[in-house]
């Protein structure tokens, strides 16, 4: 079995008018991506950290959230869809 590999970029698209700097002038940022079986949602107080911590878990296969439907689904098709 070919072990997965950690991607080296995540994409990020801000929709509804969002600019890079409304990012960093909240306490914290409820985000969503859309998976082919329905939504995953989650919220962060610093988005390029939590998507980075995302990727490693999704590669990672000792980690503890490796099984999560939302790891797999960022393994089989990245953060793009």
């Amino acid at each position: 079995m070919k072990k997965p590999t950690l991607k080296s970029t995540l994409p990020v698209s801000l929709l509804n008018g969002v600019k890079e700097s409304d990012l960093k002038r909240h306490e914290f940022i409820v985000y969503m991506h859309k998976c082919i079986n329905g939504l995953y949602i989650g919220q962060s107080d610093d988005m390029v950290r939590r998507w980075r911590q995302h990727n490693e878990a999704a590669f990672n296969t000792e980690h503890r959230d490796y099984n999560q439907k939302f790891k797999g689904y960022i393994r089989n098709f990245g953060f793009q869809h």
